[in-house]
Formats: C-alpha cells, structure tokens, sequence
C-alpha cells in the first residue's frame, strides 16, 4: 500500500486555503478508492487505516475512506494503536522529544501486545526511505 501510494497514486490538486478535511472527502478518498479498484487492490476499502500529516494537523482515513481529524498532535494506527495512544498521551505530559515519545510508545505496543516488536524503522516526509529507529533515551 505505502509503495504504491508514494510511486505510483497521483494525488488530485489541492488548491491553497481550500478546507482540508473536506478535500480529504471529496478530492483524495474519491480518487484513492478509484485508484485502488483499478489496480485490483482493495475492493472494500484500505484493508487498514492510514495516518496522514499535512503542514501541522494530523488526519486519518479509515479502512472505508472515512476522514477525521485528531484533536490532539498526536495519533496511531494498527492492531497496538490503543496501547501506542494511551502512551503517547501519557508523555505529552513530559518534557521529551517526539522522537523520545515515539519510542516510549514503541516499546508499550511491544511489552502489551504481540504484534510489535523491535527492530523498528521509521520514516518521515523528507526521508527517501526508511531508516532503524535510534535508541533515544
């Protein structure tokens, strides 16, 4: 999914200061899902959620293309998100980096469930491809 998003989906323009939620809506999960039943990928959906950054606020689209904002700075996605959320609401608290609170979350989702564990990779926008995730503490 990520690989063919990132190479292959051509995004529908944005026009500047139009909502952005509401073209998350109309624009994005149209093409998306049209997109996805051409190439025979999906045909009820994402089969997963996805989290979506975009200058400063914070979005996902669930696995029926359904888009909601997060009132917080924060989100996660995937079997461990609960686990991940409840640690990452914990150390907004803190004083610690994002990267400090991202791997505390990391190794909650390891230590509570059984469908995360380390090595991690991570990778950002101005990344060109995923990198192992630094001990940060």
């Amino acid at each position: 999914m990520i690989q063919l998003l990132r190479y292959k989906f051509d995004i529908p323009e944005y026009v500047t200061g139009r909502d952005k939620r509401a073209y998350l809506v109309a624009d994005f999960a149209e093409a998306l899902q049209n997109y996805l039943i051409k190439v025979n990928f999906h045909k009820d959906g994402l089969g997963g959620n996805l989290l979506l950054s975009w200058e400063g606020e914070l979005f996902t689209i669930g696995e029926h293309l359904q888009v909601c904002n997060t009132a917080d700075n924060y989100d996660a996605i995937g079997k461990s998100s609960e686990v991940a959320i409840g640690s990452l609401y914990t150390t907004a608290q803190l004083d610690l980096s994002p990267l400090q609170r991202l791997y505390l979350a990391l190794k909650a989702t390891e230590h509570h469930t059984c469908v995360v564990s380390s090595p991690y990779w991570f990778i950002t926008s101005e990344m060109e491809q995923a990198e192992p995730f630094p001990v940060v503490l």
